[in-house]
């Protein structure tokens, strides 16, 4: 089986008031598909978080790869900022006359946080023996050699250190707002200000985390036992990752919001309820 960087695990994010491109990978029972060749049988549309269509139901472009099917899903130009825009997707598989449905959400932000920071030679710079374990997952994912295995490995473990910092941004923003939530009197308010539309990242304080967590990925998908009790080489290395990802995230400093939507922070997260945990570990 080929392997094949689907990229559909990263939240959808699209910038406000530009055109966008999103790609859906359909699937049956956990296995990708190729769809029906008619037209008419594979179709989306966009609607607002309040059910407001915004693109009416029409076709969607379908790409083949190595044999499976990708939609390309054109997004119009939006130019208010929110959370849980949809998709609503509508396709049938070769050969059936069922019709699948799906809906993916999708947030119109300011800026949008959808590529890796980090490369291969960032990754070796944070752990110098790195470079053998990426050869070893390039080879297992794409059946080549060399540097050209190191770096579409680096790609991989890339991706999965930006979903990372992701998941922790979404869970800081949380935290905020629950804990500031007597201050936020109207719906608009809480789309507008300390939300992720509005956020404003720091990419230069937030690749040192991404590159650990990126690691930690590597790692654990190269080692034996992952877990605590693990003893091999690439667990233990694992773990001081994942510490390290910890580590640098607490030192990221507050994240800005930008309410007036000038590209300039207005507020910001004073205390994102980081906090670090202690292990107990045999030398």
């Amino acid at each position: 089986m080929s392997y094949i960087r689907e990229l559909d695990d990263l939240p959808w994010e699209v910038r406000r008031s530009t055109a966008a491109t999103l790609y859906y990978w359909p699937k049956v029972d956990g296995s990708n598909v190729a769809v029906s060749a008619t037209a008419s049988h594979n179709q989306y549309e966009v609607l607002q978080p309040n059910g407001t269509v915004i693109q009416a139901r029409g076709n969607a472009t379908v790409d083949t790869v190595n044999g499976v099917s990708r939609l390309a899903i054109s997004i119009p130009a939006i130019t208010t900022l929110d959370e849980r825009y949809q998709v609503r997707l509508y396709w049938r598989q070769s050969g059936s006359s069922v019709e699948q449905f799906d809906l993916r959400l999708f947030d119109v932000v300011l800026w949008p946080y959808n590529q890796p920071q980090c490369s291969a030679n960032d990754l070796l710079e944070y752990r110098a023996d790195a470079g053998q374990y990426l050869m070893q997952l390039g080879r297992r994912l794409f059946a080549v050699d060399g540097d050209l295995a190191v770096e579409r490995a680096a790609a991989v473990c890339a991706i999965h250190g930006l979903l990372a910092v992701h998941a922790r941004i979404r869970d800081a923003i949380v935290t905020q707002q629950a804990t500031h939530s007597e201050t936020r009197a109207t719906a608009t308010t809480r789309r507008t200000d300390r939300n992720r539309p509005a956020l404003i990242l720091d990419r230069t304080r937030l690749k040192p985390v991404e590159a650990w967590e990126a690691l930690t990925h590597l790692y654990r998908a190269m080692a034996v036992q992952p877990g605590e009790q693990g003893t091999d080489t690439a667990a233990a290395v694992h773990r001081t990752c994942a510490d390290a990802a910890a580590s640098a995230w607490a030192m990221v400093g507050p994240l800005a919001y930008d309410a007036g939507e000038a590209l300039q922070d207005s507020a910001e997260i004073t205390d994102p309820n980081r906090h670090t945990v202690r292990r107990r570990r045999q030398a």
